[in-house]
């Protein structure tokens, strides 16, 4: 009906393109929503603003369906371009922009990116600074995880931060979780009787979040393995 009154090229024959898209996906027909996600946005940039908040809506779908199939690099790139859009119309101290580079990161972890996962991160860890977020915590130590085999200096730096915060807090799980965190940098560096300790922390802390907790059973694993480096 859109469509017919308004002619194709119109902005909301864009968005009618972009929700078919989704069910479609949901059906599991990705191969014609892509060719909907593509359509609505080839007429979004035909007839609006190169910033304006419908193109970011339909690169974050075309992302998400890009990444669904497998291919990570058009994925990324989408949601990379979003997030410009975000922060151009937004600034970008935004809870939403933090969130969009935290899965980005965690994307490029899994593209085998390390540095790319970092400057992600690195830009949520200053958003949280700058909003005063109570996922600081959370946040430095996905970013400890991601120095970890590139500068443990620097991942131990994040998960000491984590850790304090943690404590004053009285957040158990995360403070398990930065424990876990330090543990790892410690075996890295050879000192196998820090890292037994930092992974006795972990069991510790977590026991007090929930006993049954995963965490407590990798934390005893962990534990177990290094004080067999030390015999």
């Amino acid at each position: 009906m859109i469509k017919k009154n308004h002619g194709p090229e119109h902005p909301e024959v864009a968005i009618d393109l972009n929700n078919l898209a989704t069910v479609l996906f949901k059906l599991d027909k990705k191969s014609k929503a892509q060719e909907l996600l593509l359509e609505a946005l080839k007429i979004q940039r035909r007839c609006l603003n190169p910033h304006h908040p419908d193109i970011a809506t339909t690169l974050d779908n075309l992302g998400q369906y890009y990444l669904e199939i497998g291919n990570m690099q058009k994925g990324v790139e989408c949601l990379e371009e979003r997030i410009q859009i975000l922060i151009y119309n937004d600034g970008p101290n935004q809870p939403q922009v933090g969130l969009a580079y935290s899965n980005l990161g965690l994307h490029y972890g899994s593209m085998k990116q390390p540095q790319k996962q970092i400057e992600c991160y690195e830009k949520v860890v200053e958003i949280d600074r700058a909003l005063g977020s109570e996922d600081l915590a959370v946040d430095l130590n996905n970013l400890g995880f991601a120095y970890g085999d590139i500068d443990v200096k620097k991942a131990e730096e994040c998960h000491t931060e984590a850790e304090e915060l943690c404590d004053k807090n009285s957040n158990k799980l995360g403070q398990a979780i930065s424990y876990n965190g330090l543990g790892q940098v410690a075996e890295k560096q050879g000192d196998y009787s820090a890292a037994a300790n930092y992974y006795y922390l972990a069991n510790i802390s977590v026991r007090f979040y929930d006993p049954d907790h995963p965490l407590v059973e990798l934390a005893l694993q962990n534990k177990s393995r290094v004080e067999r480096l030390l015999k």
